[in-house]
């Protein structure tokens, strides 16, 4: 009899047949894995942008109104600045904001379907007042000169530049000003801050003012010897379109924008007033411009999406700005953020 040598077609057929089964059970296994490893990335990625996101906006927001030891709620604030009612440089409230169909050429550019927030307050580096003198300027700690630390080569004092905005705060009173210039050399570890309505500032302190002395103490003007000089910071929180091309939270600070968080695509804010009802939230729209100073708390809520398309099997509905059952018409992964943050500074003893 003859050895059997080589496989009959019959047993390669088989062979082939229970191979691709295998084949497609491994091939599903994997496509199974990468579709939950793709979800949980997703689902950890928008979890983590929204947590960033209402992070950075409630530290701000906390420090909104900021001015030293004074509590801003019951102290006394004046603001020597020009157009110290305009957007910029309204110092005495300490946010306000504007509603996604509002236009206001002061505020950047946004999305359209977004609000923006402006918050205002001082830096919490703060530079101790070592005394008043005369009626234009007053003497700080000069902690560190830095040689053309400053715009067109000038030397910055103490962390200050000449156009600087800042404000001058004890624990009772504080006032905005616009830095004029400085003297350097009368006074051995001190610099004195010019304060004056000299040309070329903008946009400038108004004439009249610098009352900074002991012999004006009566008149509401002197401040104690735990006066403080602080620069003062603007910051703007808006969504705009990023370096991806995806919606994305932006904040600008005293005019330099930076990106923060991709895949951010709506903000909604609403404002809590001080009144008799502490759930009431309003709009940007339904708030005058005499309200903002009774500003105690800001509602944020944000909608955050994968920044990867086909994540979910089917398109996810979601809620938000008090809408229903939004239809986004694609299969991103979308998660909304809420978070309500009160003003440290504008608490009621």
């Amino acid at each position: 009899m003859f050895k059997q040598r080589g496989i009959s077609l019959v047993e390669l057929m088989v062979s082939i047949t229970v191979g691709l089964i295998l084949m497609a059970g491994v091939v599903q296994l994997f496509l199974s894995s990468k579709v939950t490893f793709t979800t949980q990335q997703a689902i950890a990625r928008v979890q983590e942008t929204g947590r960033l996101a209402i992070d950075f906006m409630s530290e701000d927001i906390r420090m909104a109104g900021f001015l030293g030891c004074m509590n801003a709620a019951t102290g006394e604030f004046e603001n020597i600045l020009n157009d110290s009612e305009t957007t910029l440089y309204n110092f005495a409230d300490p946010a306000e904001g504007i509603d996604h169909d509002q236009i206001d050429p002061s505020y950047p550019n946004h999305s359209g379907d977004s609000d923006v927030l402006l918050l205002r307050s001082a830096n919490e580096a703060a530079v101790a007042v070592t005394g008043a003198t005369l009626r234009d300027r007053f003497y700080i700690e000069n902690t560190e000169v830095e040689k053309d630390g400053c715009d067109e080569g000038k030397d910055k004092y103490s962390g200050i530049c000449a156009s600087d905005i800042a404000i001058i705060a004890d624990c009772t009173k504080a006032l905005a000003f616009q830095v004029t210039g400085f003297d350097s050399g009368s006074r051995s570890g001190e610099v004195g801050l010019y304060h004056s309505d000299a040309d070329g500032f903008t946009p400038g302190n108004k004439k009249g003012y610098g009352v900074f002395n002991e012999s004006e103490k009566n008149q509401g003007h002197y401040f104690d010897q735990d006066a403080q000089v602080f620069v003062t910071t603007s910051t703007f929180y808006y969504i705009d379109n990023g370096t991806s091309g995806r919606p994305s939270l932006f904040r600008e600070i005293n005019g330099e924008s930076q990106e923060l968080l991709t895949g951010v695509e709506q903000m909604q804010i609403t404002y809590g007033l001080d009144t008799n009802n502490p759930d009431e939230f309003k709009t940007a729209k339904e708030i005058s411009s005499k309200d903002w100073e009774r500003l105690v708390s800001i509602r944020v809520e944000l909608l955050v999406s994968s920044d990867d398309d086909n994540v979910l099997q089917d398109t996810q509905l979601y809620s938000f700005n008090g809408e229903e059952d939004l239809d986004p018409g694609d299969r991103r992964l979308r998660q909304v953020f809420t978070s309500i943050v009160s003003l440290r500074s504008r608490s009621l003893p």
